[in-house]
């Protein structure tokens, strides 16, 4: 247990210390935020394929080596 509490802490470090670089400058327009989210919208139902797929077993695999 305080084996994952201590990598869930060094996580929840690292993500604290690299929000100050992912935080993006207000003066970057909404249109780079739209342009990603088709992409991700796709790859999301992807995975929630593969995730009903799960189930029967080495699809999973498959798609993972393809």
């Amino acid at each position: 247990e305080t084996a994952t509490n201590t990598a869930q802490f060094t996580i929840e470090k690292g993500v604290k210390k690299n929000s100050k670089v992912l935080k993006r400058p207000k003066s970057t327009p909404s249109t780079t935020r739209k342009k990603f989210s088709p992409q991700f919208t796709r790859l999301k139902s992807q995975l929630s394929m593969v995730q009903t797929k799960t189930k029967s077993g080495n699809i999973l695999v498959k798609r993972s080596l393809e």
